[in-house]
């Protein structure tokens, strides 16, 4: 026997989620017929623990975690289950290394654990604030509140960054152009008065000597 992880429809429309035992994916499905469900999503369950396994060196963008944030809060205000949501939003992401840690964090919390505990075991994805927001929103029963305002943090701060960015262009190509005009003096003009100076018995001052030495 082996274990499958479900997500099924009954005939009121409403969904359910679970772990079932079966030989092979068909007799898991007509359990679940048997039961009046029918079988949105069936995936079996690896002996380790895990129905899938993540991909921790790739990253989600910052863009697809706030799109996550965000339908994830508009679904738990619908009254859409945990589970369900998570399963809605493996399906519909586009962003295929974040659907990857979706559909772990599904398997995790279809197993019994919290939502935040599951957040919590991909730390290259979910920054501590994220899970602690997350884990305050499942205490205090306001978990579309948080999750809403966790995607209005990411979507603040990347703004910001992007500001920051536009804003450092400007002096950059200054400090370039200056390199490439100082570099140009030293290379072509400083030596042109060296020799003019030198000619006509001048000394170079210590500046300008070590200046010379320098671009030497």
């Amino acid at each position: 026997m082996a274990s499958f992880a479900y997500s099924a429809i009954n005939a009121q429309g409403i969904m359910s989620a679970g772990e079932l035992q079966a030989a092979d994916p068909e007799q898991a499905r007509e359990q679940l017929r048997q039961r009046g469900l029918l079988a949105e999503r069936l995936d079996r369950v690896a002996e380790a623990g895990g129905a899938v396994s993540a991909s921790p060196g790739k990253k989600v963008t910052a863009k697809g975690l706030q799109v996550f944030s965000r339908q994830f809060a508009t679904l738990i205000s619908a009254g859409v289950s945990v589970v369900a949501a998570l399963v809605i939003l493996e399906e519909q992401t586009e962003d295929d290394n974040l659907a990857v840690v979706i559909a772990d964090i599904r398997a995790k919390v279809e197993r019994g654990l919290l939502l935040s505990e599951a957040l919590g075991s991909h730390p290259k994805v979910f920054d501590t604030l994220f899970v602690a927001m997350v884990e305050a929103g499942e205490a205090a029963g306001v978990l579309d509140t948080v999750l809403d305002r966790v995607a209005f943090q990411i979507e603040k701060s990347e703004a910001i960054k992007r500001r920051v960015k536009s804003a450092m262009i400007y002096p950059t190509l200054v400090l370039c152009f200056a390199t490439v005009v100082l570099i140009g003096m030293l290379m072509f003009i400083v030596p042109i008065f060296v020799k003019m100076i030198k000619e006509n018995g001048g000394q170079l001052p210590t500046l300008t000597a070590y200046i010379v030495s320098v671009g030497s």
